[in-house]
């Protein structure tokens, strides 16, 4: 009677693993369709402009500003964290991406930390020696939320205030290239 009762627990653990493997992988797949047909999708595209998620953010050291003050030409929303692994690693390619964009007068890139306190931010941005990007707190994550955040680092590309890409992850400076001259075209 002991080796049936154990071998009907075995089943049934095997099945209930079985179930479950299943369900993931479908998952899975279900999630990287959806991504992969919505992501730079041009409904998306014609749907989103700055003025739809427009939000007052505190920009580190002081101002408040909008989202929407910086929608002139290109702009490049970066969304991270300072306990984001990737989002550290992505920062000095932003920082550079930052600096080419403001030299030739094309565009700005905006780094909103979602929150976090100012000093955290400062503290880690003094720390890094990662100035020369505009960092905006988005402190109790309503910007997060407008622009659907569920990942970090997750960067939007606007061009004249309307949606042209976005990528959920890191981006190499490779990848911050294309975005780039894609939206000069």
């Amino acid at each position: 009677m002991g080796k049936r009762r154990l071998l009907m627990i075995i089943l049934a653990a095997a099945l209930i693993l079985s179930a479950s493997i299943f369900y993931y992988v479908s998952k899975e797949r279900d999630i990287r369709a959806a991504s992969e047909s919505t992501a730079g999708s041009s409904e998306l595209k014609d749907v989103i402009t700055i003025e739809d998620i427009d939000t007052r953010l505190l920009e580190l050291g002081g101002s408040t500003k909008s989202i929407s003050d910086y929608s002139e030409g290109i702009l490049f929303i970066n969304f991270w964290a300072t306990w984001c692994y990737y989002c550290e690693l992505e920062m000095p390619d932003l920082i550079k991406l930052s600096e080419l964009v403001g030299k030739d007068g094309s565009g700005k890139v905006i780094a909103i930390d979602v929150n976090e306190k100012e000093k955290t931010v400062q503290d880690f941005i003094d720390r890094k020696g990662f100035g020369g990007i505009t960092v905006l707190l988005d402190q109790n994550g309503d910007a997060a939320m407008k622009f659907g955040i569920d990942a970090y680092p997750t960067t939007y590309l606007f061009k004249g205030g309307r949606l042209i890409d976005y990528k959920v992850g890191m981006l190499s400076w490779e990848d911050m290239m294309a975005m780039l001259e894609a939206a000069r075209k």
